[in-house]
């Protein structure tokens, strides 16, 4: 702790200028705040931000002096940038990002693809030869050395699609095959290209042009985590799930869906990032391919949930976890469905969660999600095992305190701790001493998830509001 108030005295001197001992106090504990952080201890991180942020004595305020000074330099870590930018040979520390904050390779060709790596033998070479004859178009695939059966390649060809969105050129549900002289076994696999290769170049093109968008907010020094959940906040405000145009196709073509030889927009990376509409299967694609593109791993997830769905494993920090972009994502072509308000309910789950609300297809076998750090609302500090009126208010203080932000979720770990909040919350006036505490003048209005144990409360804002603006 010694040291840490050194190093928070050299940088004051050097940089700000304030030598106060009440704003010396308060900066101690914004340098400690910021070194929690980069510990990964997120939830005493926003304990002491949301306390200090609540208060008025002379510490506090000098804790809000330098975090108003640093952000006015710094969109990243703080605490980071104030060691980085002593003088040269000033600095007595020198703090390293921890190399598990984000696992993603520089280079996008080299990203693991999951179902394509757990093969061996026979199998790796088919899918290899899968996805070499998808990428150059060719009219069939020779898989006739290996005396494979149809089930044997079509679950090889499932992992090819599931590993590779950006075959956004030929039908993922449907070949055809060509069988050997046996009539069993498959001698070679017809893909079903919907377009031509002139066509794919030209579609090719604009999903290029459109990538940087969906990207946006995302730097080199993005941790997995925060890249993974601004690329589902994008698409979430970019597009929307089109139940009209499902409900026509549906009608139009009921059971051969899949079996068409016109693009399927509604399902493919097209659709998605270029017309900026599609149904589930084209919100995991472009979930999937943007990550990618960001040197991350993604895959496909298909299964049921009171129907067909598809959604994504991804991994971050080492660890995989489920996110689904659909049910994150609130907006509709059908404005009885519509809402403009994300939901995170569905982002970092582990198996046993996302298994509450559907069924995972068998195949091809997913890696086991079983950690939870970046689960968002563990991540965020608004995740409660029992409820703590002071630790919960003290974390919708530091998550609201921005003046932004209209809605915040809280998840609890069973349906006694969320029936408990919600009395404090709504019935004991919880939540009229956070818009007190974070300068709102509107009102509230709240609803609960019940399978996960969620509360929302979305905040209206009143004329003659003054929230803080300073941004995190």
């Amino acid at each position: 702790m010694e040291l840490l108030r050194q190093t928070v005295r050299l940088w004051q001197m050097e940089n700000l200028r304030m030598t106060g001992e009440p704003e010396f106090e308060g900066q101690v504990l914004f340098a400690l705040v910021q070194y929690l952080e980069h510990l990964k201890q997120h939830s005493i991180c926003r304990r002491f931000h949301g306390r200090a942020l609540a208060r008025s004595d002379d510490p506090s305020l000098g804790y809000a002096a330098l975090r108003q000074a640093l952000m006015t330099q710094s969109h990243d870590n703080s605490f980071r940038y104030m060691l980085e930018n002593f003088r040269k040979g000033t600095s007595p520390v020198i703090i390293k990002t921890d190399p598990k904050r984000s696992t993603r390779v520089t280079d996008p060709s080299q990203v693991s693809h999951h179902f394509g790596d757990t093969l061996t033998g026979a199998d790796k070479e088919i899918y290899d030869k899968l996805v070499n004859g998808v990428l150059h178009m060719e009219p069939e695939i020779d898989v006739s050395a290996y005396g494979k059966a149809y089930h044997e390649i079509d679950e090889i060809w499932t992992a090819m699609c599931h590993d590779h969105p950006e075959f956004h050129w030929h039908n993922q549900y449907y070949w055809d095959p060509e069988y050997a002289a046996d009539g069993h076994t498959v001698a070679a696999v017809i893909p079903n290209y919907y377009i031509t290769a002139d066509e794919r170049e030209r579609r090719q093109q604009e999903i290029d042009a459109a990538v940087g968008q969906y990207l946006e907010g995302i730097t080199a020094e993005t941790g997995d985590f925060d890249a993974a959940l601004q690329v589902f906040l994008n698409l979430a405000k970019e597009l929307d799930y089109d139940s009209i145009a499902l409900d026509r196709q549906e009608k139009k073509e009921g059971r051969l869906i899949h079996r068409r030889d016109t693009p399927d927009d509604l399902r493919n990376l097209y659709g998605a990032l270029v017309q900026k509409k599609a149904v589930c299967v084209g919100y995991a694609v472009a979930y999937q391919y943007l990550l990618q593109q960001l040197g991350m791993e993604a895959i496909v997830i298909s299964g049921n949930a009171g129907g067909r769905h598809a959604w994504n494993i991804i991994k971050m920090e080492g660890d995989y976890y489920h996110v689904d972009a659909t049910w994150g994502d609130g907006s509709d072509t059908d404005p009885a469905k519509n809402s403009d308000e994300p939901s995170f309910a569905f982002f970092g789950l582990t198996d046993q969660e996302i298994l509450k609300a559907r069924s995972m297809d068998p195949e091809p076998p997913a890696p086991p999600c079983t950690a939870t750090a970046c689960n968002y609302f563990v991540r965020n500090g608004l995740y409660f095992t029992a409820y703590d009126h002071m630790a919960i208010k003290e974390s919708l203080v530091a998550f609201l305190q921005d003046g932004k932000k209209k809605r915040v979720d809280l998840r609890f770990s069973n349906a006694q701790v969320l029936e408990a909040a919600r009395k404090q919350l709504v019935t004991n006036g919880g939540l009229r001493e956070v818009l007190r505490a974070t300068n709102r003048q509107g009102d509230f209005h709240y609803g609960t998830q019940s399978r996960f144990h969620i509360f929302t409360a979305f905040f209206e804002p009143a004329e003659g509001d003054n929230p803080n603006p300073t941004q995190e």
